[in-house]
């Protein structure tokens, strides 16, 4: 994986940061329009961590390229090896035949970083994105996974812990003798017979209780906290946090929906970006706009006019993967 700590004092890129980089690039590779140049210029210059994350992204490259002593760019290599490889053979023999090469393998863990393939080849159950699925347990717990999300199991005889590598889940755990423990990047959560939803942000972990209560364990702490059933919680390396579990419903996506009151919709928009295909913004003058209602997710373009027309505004698609809310008087 791209490892963006390169010493004590390099400053650190947000994972969403990192992952859009990754976008660019692999965008940028494919004989792009002069329009698309232009965007991800803009993009670039729209924040420093942004040209931040597209400098390492470079360096690293580069480090790959000459490393791999090859014809083809980078993204090329990767989008073959995913493409190919990963389809035509199975997930185990697909990790030992990209183990034999360095070069491949951090070219997936790298520009294949989006589409989650690591992740999904070493999983018990995963999404692709664009998908949601639901499973059966071997203890017969129902397990939902939101869009491109990945877990392990490591189920015996004395208990049950799930891995989340990837993603978002909701689990409806049956009841079992055998403790239940899923296992998150901030921690552990412990539960008996509840509902609940986990997702992994990258710097944080978010809980939502649905039903029972769950037993948060952080990071290097002895002390849980135990979440009741309507509460929200944020789990970092700062600590535990509660949320405003009024505004946004994080489980109706198991319904196919969206389910939101009185939320600004910069924030929506970073909820609907999960689904949506590529980069979706709002002008800084509509960030604070309250949103309420009830929206299908089986259609994110239509989610953003409505959200455009209900605020007097429009949608304007700089390129097909960016898409921008904005008051009808701007260009």
């Amino acid at each position: 994986m791209f490892n963006n700590q390169t010493n004590a004092k390099a400053p650190n890129v947000a994972e969403s940061v990192i992952r859009q980089a990754i976008a660019w690039h692999i965008r940028l590779e494919s004989a792009p329009a002069e329009s698309e140049i232009i965007a991800c210029q803009h993009w670039r210059q729209s924040d420093p961590s942004h040209e931040l994350a597209w400098e390492r992204l470079q360096q690293l490259d580069s480090t790959l390229q000459q490393a791999a002593n090859s014809g083809g760019s980078l993204a090329h290599s990767t989008l073959l090896k995913t493409s190919e490889d990963c389809h035509n053979i199975g997930r185990r023999q697909a990790l030992k035949t990209m183990a034999g090469s360095a070069f491949s393998i951090c070219a997936v863990g790298l520009l294949a970083y989006e589409q989650g393939v690591i992740d999904r080849l070493r999983a018990d159950y995963s999404t692709a994105n664009n998908q949601r699925d639901r499973y059966t347990l071997p203890d017969n717990s129902q397990l939902w996974l939101n869009s491109g999300s990945a877990v392990r199991l490591d189920f015996n005889k004395n208990q049950r812990v799930l891995e989340l590598t990837r993603g978002e889940i909701n689990l409806s755990a049956a009841f079992d003798p055998r403790p239940l423990k899923i296992e998150v990047p901030h921690g552990t959560l412990s539960a008996t017979d509840n509902q609940f939803l986990v997702r992994s942000a990258g710097d944080h972990t978010l809980l939502q209780v649905v039903s029972g209560h769950v037993l948060i364990t952080p990071k290097q702490s002895v002390v849980g906290i135990e979440a009741q059933a309507g509460q929200v919680y944020q789990i970092s390396d700062r600590g535990v946090r509660p949320l405003n579990s009024q505004m946004f419903d994080y489980s109706s996506w198991i319904d196919g929906v969206f389910s939101v009151r009185n939320m600004p919709l910069k924030q929506l928009l970073a909820e609907l970006s999960h689904y949506h295909p590529g980069y979706v913004r709002c002008d800084a003058s509509l960030d604070n706009c309250l949103i309420s209602g009830v929206y299908q997710l089986d259609d994110t373009d239509l989610i953003l006019q409505v959200l455009a027309r209900s605020n007097k505004a429009k949608v304007r698609y700089i390129t097909r993967w960016w898409a921008e809310i904005t008051p009808h008087d701007m260009a």
